[in-house]
């Protein structure tokens, strides 16, 4: 952010893009939204990961799941990328 933009409050900026054109106004509130939905995003997939580690470490717990060892499964995995 820059020292201009960071010195200017919400409302000093919605007044300064009241006075851009109605079609850089448009563009200027899709690309702020844009960056809302990004954010919302983030914390729906961060949740969705949140539950499934609960899931997986109670699967493992109740001994429905096993582990291997990390080495063992990076090595078949390099195999089949080769």
């Amino acid at each position: 952010m820059s020292v201009v933009a960071a010195s200017l409050t919400a409302d000093q900026v919605f007044i300064e893009a009241l006075s851009l054109p109605a079609r850089v106004r448009s563009e200027l509130a899709e690309r702020l939204l844009a960056s809302l939905e990004g954010e919302k995003i983030q914390k729906e997939i961060d949740q969705a990961w949140s539950v499934e580690v609960l899931e997986r470490c109670k699967a493992f717990e109740e001994g429905r799941m096993t582990s291997r060892p990390a080495d063992e499964v990076m090595r078949e995995l390099y195999a089949k990328l080769k």
